[in-house]
This record gives C-alpha cells, sequence and structure tokens, in this order.
C-alpha cells in the first residue's frame, strides 16, 4: 500500500466521522444523570422500603397489610420498566419511550411515593421519610428534565419533517418542469 492509498482512506475516516459529528445530540445530560443515580438508589430504596414494612407489619391493620403489599409489588416492577424507558428514551431519543417514562413517573410513581411518605395511617419511619424523599426529588427531577428533552427532539423532529416535505416538493417541482 503506497502513501497516495493511506492518505485517501484516512481522508475517508476523516470525512465519515466529520459528518457524524455533525448530527445535533438531543439527549439530555441532566436527565441521564438522575436515572443513573436513581438506578444505584433503587436498590437502598427497596430493601429500606421492605425492611421497614416487615418491622411494623404488625402494627398496621389488615387492609393496610394487603395494601402495602400489593403497592410495593406495583411500585417494583414500575420502577424498573420506568428507568428502563428512561434510559432507552433518552440515549436513542424516542419521544414514545420517553413519554411512557414521563407518563409512569408523574402519575403511577410520583403518587405512590407521596403516599408512602405522607399517609400517617400507614405510620411511616424516620429512615423511610428520609429515603422515599430522596425518591421524590429523583421522580420531579426527572419529569422536569424529562419534559424539556421531548420538547427538544420533537421540535427537532418537526423541522426536519419540514425539510423533507419541502425537498419533496422541490424535486417533484423539477420533474413536472422536465
Amino acid at each position: 500500500m503506497d502513501d497516495d492509498e493511506k492518505a485517501q482512506i484516512i481522508r475517508g475516516f476523516v470525512s465519515k466521522r466529520a459528518k457524524i459529528e455533525q448530527r445535533e445530540r438531543l439527549t439530555s445530560l441532566g436527565l441521564q444523570a438522575f436515572l443513573h443515580f436513581n438506578v444505584y438508589f433503587m436498590p437502598v430504596l427497596l430493601i429500606f422500603g421492605v425492611s421497614c414494612f416487615v418491622v411494623k407489619y404488625s402494627l398496621l391493620s389488615v387492609t393496610y397489610q394487603v395494601l402495602l403489599i400489593s403497592i410495593f409489588i406495583v411500585f417494583c416492577i414500575v420502577e424498573c420498566v420506568r428507568l428502563l424507558l428512561g434510559y432507552y428514551g433518552n440515549l436513542g431519543e424516542k419521544i414514545p419511550a420517553l413519554s411512557g417514562f414521563w407518563i409512569t413517573s408523574l402519575l403511577i410513581q410520583l403518587p405512590l411515593s407521596l403516599f408512602l411518605l405522607f399517609n400517617a395511617d400507614i405510620r411511616p419511619l424516620p429512615l423511610e421519610k428520609a429515603v422515599y424523599g430522596i425518591h421524590i426529588i429523583f421522580l420531579i427531577g426527572e419529569a422536569v428534565t424529562g419534559f424539556d428533552v421531548m420538547r427538544r427532539i420533537a421540535n427537532h423532529q418537526m423541522i426536519n419533517f419540514q425539510k423533507r416535505i419541502e425537498q419533496e416538493e422541490i424535486e417533484t417541482n423539477e420533474k413536472e418542469q422536465k
């Protein structure tokens, strides 16, 4: 392989890399940081939540015993799915996944966390209050940053769609003129 061939390969690689780097990134570093820390916080939340529930189980009425068991099951499943949707939607710039993440955050996890934190009938322990308080902070931060990234991705996709329509109209007009 001579020097001209090597130079040509390098120029081709550099031009491909330049095209890749020109693409605007719409993912949110803030949302990714919230998700990252929430993934590491989730096992702590589940361990402390379940252990506090076991400690106070005999003090609760039968209604709250059954209710809290079902809440913990739903909470665990939805939290795993919610974090997965957040990662997939943010890194892949997918509005449907981000919408699912945002809806599960606001309509399922936030009310459950608020119930577990503020309902005096379930006798929340100080450790539970601290853990669920931190989780609520994560949920609010993720909801705010998630909405912002969804808005930016939607605007970007709308602009790209309008550009495609204009380009197709130009191509159609050129074909008609020929």
